[in-house]
């Protein structure tokens, strides 16, 4: 099918950028309609070193500017807002953004001149698109479970663990809010989805329209700096928002439960204000924000990267931490089971167990050498798990030509 299609996501991240390259390279991409754009802020130098970064992270270096359709107004005043927590309460909120970019991105359907046209959006970001051009191809890619579901397994995790239940953000979610979400994955002619975890969560009655095309790992670290020892503390990295979802308070359990035996690395901004998180961040070494690039360097320097989540789509945290030679401890809910093999190139662990986690900790304290293996392994299957291979999956999927 030669559609021209248009892309639309507030934020971009990166597996946004992959199926922007995706299309780019097919010649089928139309448009890409975006909040802020960073090639569109000539200006950005000029700012606060902390808006700048917030910016230049918003760039599509693999577009011509000319494709992309910015409307950054409410999202710079949220970003603004976001940094300056006096003012945060007279800046647009997150679902002010999404409600006013579903407008923009119908708009910029209407716009296009183009014959043809396919529209390729996200999880809230689709419900005005779909319900006004209800003859435009629409695929839709939901990036993590299933929201109805997420509440219920996030709401019951609240009565499990309520001093962490302050960082549990979501469950304030409307009716109205979770119908929308409904009406885009009914009205969806394709539901794109990142893993085998993710389309679990679906009603069965999307089933037969939903397909799985798996996010991939960046190239594999061509060194690291890493140098195995038969003795000394356990290096351990926990890399995402200190929030319970991630599975935190299993995490600082375990990290209480060895003791001396590992030295923890968190890095992680705080979702809310919470007295446990507070506590175990106590000893531990914290970086609040760092560069993506900054993130890997230490990467390279860890022994174990550990992920307890309890809900996700295909944390690509977890992919991250395999291509730069880290054996990786999580759950079946991050996704990636597929990349992480037990015994393998890490450890598949129930969710909400602290037990497992040690139990694995131990193991790789023990025997340093299933340890070298490990990170071996990673790197091996991170080579494999390419993001070449999900954007010739995500290419596949669309119909945009035919397989040979």
């Amino acid at each position: 099918m030669d559609y021209r299609v248009v892309l639309g996501h507030p934020f971009g991240n990166e597996n946004v950028r992959q199926a922007l390259l995706a299309l780019q390279n097919e010649g089928a991409l139309e448009a890409f309609v975006t909040t802020v754009c960073a090639e569109h802020f000539p200006l950005a130098f000029l700012l606060p070193p902390l808006l700048r970064r917030e910016v230049e992270r918003r760039s599509f270096k693999c577009l011509d500017p000319r494709q992309i359709r910015s409307h950054p107004l409410l999202e710079a005043l949220r970003i603004l807002g976001s940094r300056l927590p006096g003012i945060a309460s007279l800046m647009p909120t997150a679902d002010d953004v999404y409600h006013s970019f579903n407008k923009h991105l119908a708009v910029e359907m209407r716009r296009s001149k183009s014959q043809n046209l396919a529209v390729y959006t996200y999880d809230y970001c689709a419900y005005v698109t779909f319900s006004v051009l209800p003859n435009v191809p629409k695929f839709y890619e939901l990036p993590i479970g299933y929201s109805r579901a997420g509440l219920a397994l996030l709401a019951e995790e609240c009565v499990i663990n309520p001093e962490w239940a302050a960082t549990i953000t979501g469950l304030a979610d409307s009716e109205e809010k979770l119908e929308r979400k409904d009406v885009e994955l009914e009205l969806a002619d394709r539901i794109i989805v990142p893993s085998e975890f993710v389309k679990s969560t679906l009603p069965m009655k999307w089933e037969a329209k939903t397909t799985i095309v798996e996010y991939g790992c960046p190239p594999p670290a061509l060194e690291t700096h890493w140098e195995g020892s038969e003795s000394g503390p356990l290096k351990v990295l926990f890399c995402g928002s200190l929030s319970q979802r991630k599975g935190i308070s299993y995490l600082f359990d375990a990290a209480r439960r060895m003791g001396r035996r590992i030295e923890l690395t968190v890095i992680g901004s705080e979702v809310a204000p919470c007295d446990a998180v507070r506590r175990s961040l106590a000893g531990v070494t914290w970086h609040r924000s760092l560069t993506h690039a900054e993130v890997l360097e230490i990467m390279r320097t860890q022994d174990v990267f550990v992920f307890p989540t309890l809900f996700e789509g295909r944390a690509l945290v977890v992919l991250e931490a395999l291509s730069q030679g880290l054996p990786v401890i999580t759950t079946a809910n991050s996704g990636a089971t597929d990349a992480v093999i037990h015994g393998g190139s890490g450890f598949v662990v129930p969710i909400r167990s602290t037990d497992a986690i040690v139990d694995c900790l131990e193991k790789l304290d023990a025997d340093r050498s299933l340890l070298k293996n490990m990170k071996a392994e990673a790197l091996a299957i991170a080579s494999t798990i390419t993001w070449a291979s999900y954007r010739r999956k995500l290419i596949a999927a669309l119909a945009l030509h035919t397989a040979s």
